[in-house]
């Protein structure tokens, strides 16, 4: 996958799956009773003892996001002390790397590494501060990037994977690994500084990866967010806005329909729900519609009722969205 001529970057939906919470939907990893089955969970406790021993230094910097429905699961002090979620910030840097992963791609600057199914590359800062939208002068939006970069690397996110199985053969399952891994700070001698990373195949479409499904997304979409919203980002919004941009690329009415529910989803509100802050989940979807609308990527929003009276909404696109280049 390549960055092409339209400033636009194909953007993986199995991806964005991961960032919804949306990764297992697909896979049986409950059994009749509605039981997590014996392998995974064996799997899932081996990824917690894992991550409670490297936090034994009381400091609490590793953790795992679970979907939903595993997450929901765990004894609560073990969830407080492992399980953590994406940030507003965190989704614009994995937005960020992608598009600088498929650069590096595109320029035969990538290498694979088929034993882990993972890619490594350089990224410079500079580079990295243009795509997620921030002068690279802005110490504090820099600090922020990097405390989000080191956040994620010390993270693992359940990835859906194929595997074999001696019994059954080829079929799906998962690994509880990072999307993204720091691997050294390196310093040029003109001053600017770059960093090796690697990332998870769910970036990219790599020699062991069958051809998978992505939506186009605007290259300088971090940029647009930034000059359109104020003080921090919205997790929710983040994921609804990269969900609507998928919606428009695969729809040929031009318009998309969302239940209430779906969008507590993908919008990851259920949080609010637990803490009985149901109030909140309202101007949460209104603020991503709103943006959509600033974005120009939308031109109207109804709500209507479904015929089971849920509340839904109807969202039409724009002719055309807005473009703009990264300087």
């Amino acid at each position: 996958m390549k960055v092409n001529s339209t400033n636009t970057v194909n953007y993986p939906s199995r991806l964005l799956k991961i960032e919804t919470r949306q990764q297992i939907k697909q896979l049986s990893v409950f059994d009749e009773g509605n039981q997590l089955k014996p392998d995974i969970a064996s799997e899932i406790n081996s990824s917690i003892h894992r991550i409670l021993k490297l936090n034994e230094n009381g400091k609490d910097e590793y953790s795992i996001e679970f979907p939903q429905e595993i997450e929901e699961r765990l004894d609560t002090q073990i969830r407080d002390k492992i399980a953590k979620q994406l940030t507003g910030n965190e989704v614009r840097l994995l937005t960020a790397v992608l598009i600088l992963a498929q650069l590096s791609q595109s320029r035969n600057e990538l290498t694979y590494m088929e034993n882990i199914n993972r890619a490594s590359f350089t990224i410079e800062l500079s580079t990295l501060y243009k795509f997620m939208g921030i002068r690279s002068s802005g110490q504090a939006q820099r600090t922020q990037v990097k405390t989000s970069f080191q956040k994620l690397h010390h993270r693992e996110f359940l990835i859906p994977i194929t595997k074999y199985n001696p019994s059954k053969g080829m079929g799906h399952g998962f690994e509880i690994r990072r999307l993204l891994e720091i691997h050294s700070f390196l310093s040029f001698e003109n001053g600017s500084k770059t960093i090796k990373v690697s990332v998870d195949s769910s970036f990219l479409n790599l020699p062991s990866n069958k051809p998978s499904t992505y939506f186009s997304l605007p290259i300088d979409i971090n940029k647009k967010l930034r000059a359109i919203s104020t003080g921090r980002p919205n997790v929710g919004v983040e994921l609804f806005i990269k969900c609507l941009y998928q919606a428009r690329h695969c729809t040929s009415e031009n318009k998309v329909e969302y239940s209430y529910n779906r969008l507590v989803e993908i919008m990851r509100l259920d949080k609010y729900k637990r803490s009985n802050n149901y109030k909140r989940i309202k101007p949460t979807i209104n603020k991503g519609m709103d943006m959509a609308k600033k974005l120009g990527l939308v031109s109207k929003v109804t709500e209507e009722l479904t015929k089971f009276g849920e509340i839904k909404f109807v969202i039409e696109f724009a002719d055309e969205v807005n473009s703009t280049e990264i300087a």
